[in-house]
């Protein structure tokens, strides 16, 4: 996960990418970082990453002199989710150790988060020229929303063959379309990165009751 963090700080300064595409790398990076509890049985252990990157992140996000220094965006109310981003994965390390809920269900819900969230924010700022004006909500594209469904859909369905998930096609394609709608939506009505705790939240309970 650190080395997910410093390639991405070193793309935000060699200016590779905008601002919004290196944070967004970064954010699909992060969420690979679930796959490692794997291997660690400890709730300690595995709690100490996220931990710091909230105390890190905070600091980001209080200093606009920091955020300007590794070449992220200074708006306070975006970089909000920053901040918000490891609630949610500390939120998921400790629903999983203590038994609520199955390591493959924080995987997807870290999975949707990571690439769908990524691919919406990336597409629909580069791309994004319809907006969808609901809910007061201007900063959302057509195309955005669009991308957010399809890569949910996909790393779901890709998810789910590779673990040989055990119940009938049927309730496969039912599980994975009603939890990409309720992500997209979610990820729509998100301000301020929010989306970045309701699409956590939306995609845990929606598996967690359809599994």
């Amino acid at each position: 996960m650190l080395i997910v963090i410093v390639l991405g700080v070193g793309i935000a300064k060699l200016n590779i990418f905008s601002k919004e595409t290196s944070r967004k790398i970064i954010h699909l990076g992060v969420s690979l970082w679930w796959f490692t509890l794997y291997f660690i049985s400890n709730i300690y252990i595995a709690l100490i990453i996220p931990v710091i990157f909230i105390f890190l992140n905070s600091l980001v996000w209080y200093s606009p002199k920091l955020a300007s220094f590794l070449n992220f965006t200074t708006d306070r109310d975006r970089n909000r989710g920053l901040i918000y981003f490891p609630i949610s994965m500390t939120a998921l390390v400790i629903l999983y150790y203590t038994g609520y809920i199955k390591f493959d269900i924080g995987a997807l819900a870290m999975l949707v988060l990571g690439f769908g969230d990524a691919s919406a924010a990336i597409v629909g700022t580069k791309f994004g020229r319809d907006k969808i004006n609901l809910f007061n909500n201007k900063d959302k594209s057509i195309i955005g929303s669009l991308m957010m469904f399809v890569t949910s859909l996909s790393v779901m369905a890709m998810y789910l063959n590779f673990i040989g998930y055990n119940r009938s096609n049927l309730h496969e394609v039912i599980l994975i379309f009603i939890t990409s709608i309720l992500a997209t939506i979610s990820e729509f009505i998100g301000k301020k990165g929010i989306d970045n705790i309701t699409i956590i939240g939306v995609v845990t309970l929606t598996v967690w009751l359809l599994w």
